[in-house]
């Protein structure tokens, strides 16, 4: 009976440890996707929702269109460095359950959270502000759900 626990302990760590190295594999292509394809399937993202925020009379000179793209681009390249780093923690020594890798990966989530989310709402993009409660939720769910095997 007690191997059987142990087993289903085991499981349930395994699944929310899988789910975190999915989430990881998530943002890293979403950032390369950002940094590659702005131009092109991403447009619609930036030119839809985020241009008529900062741009309500459209782009109007080179030089702004230029700058855009490369912000953009730095913001997918630190997402794919973030899911990459995510991904090592997870896979090595979260998965030795070791204490560090655990509250480095709920510390780095609450401060991209805060920092992210205050100024998505001082700079009232919502879409923004909104967009980063799934991610919010796809992160910290499983963290809460491994935090008893981290003691």
């Amino acid at each position: 009976m007690d191997y059987m626990m142990e087993e289903s302990y085991d499981n349930r760590f395994e699944l929310f440890r899988k789910w975190l190295l999915i989430v990881s594999i998530f943002i890293s292509l979403f950032g390369l996707a950002m940094a590659l394809l702005k131009d092109s399937l991403l447009s619609f993202i930036f030119e839809g929702l985020f241009d008529p925020l900062f741009w309500p009379q459209g782009l109007t000179d080179e030089g702004t269109v230029r700058f855009k793209n490369f912000a953009v681009s730095l913001l997918g390249a630190t997402m794919v460095m973030w899911g990459i780093a995510f991904f090592g923690i997870i896979k090595y020594a979260f998965a030795k359950r070791a204490p560090w890798a655990w509250n480095t990966l709920l510390y780095s989530t609450l401060a991209w959270f805060v920092i992210d989310e205050s100024f998505s709402i001082y700079y009232q993009v919502w879409v923004n502000a909104v967009g980063n409660l799934p991610l919010l939720i796809f992160l910290l769910l499983p963290l809460i759900m491994t935090r008893e095997f981290f003691h």
